[in-house]
């Protein structure tokens, strides 16, 4: 139980990772600017995808563990 949950944690952090840079990479690309976040922006704004991503995507632990079916 323990374990999906740190997996989930540690997925989901690095899920909204990638989407930040892509966010940035894409905004900047159209625009044809540099766009600079200072660490603050950076981690609030990580945290909130993180938890954006957990809402729109549920529990993904389950690629990683089977669920035991109770009787």
């Amino acid at each position: 139980m323990y374990n999906s949950r740190a997996i989930n944690f540690f997925v989901y952090l690095i899920l909204s990772l990638i989407a930040i840079y892509c966010l940035i990479f894409i905004a900047s690309s159209f625009a044809s600017k540099t766009y600079t976040i200072t660490h603050g922006e950076y981690f609030l704004v990580w945290i909130v995808m993180a938890l954006f991503i957990r809402q729109v995507s549920g529990d993904v632990s389950v690629i990683f563990f089977k669920k035991s079916k109770k009787k």
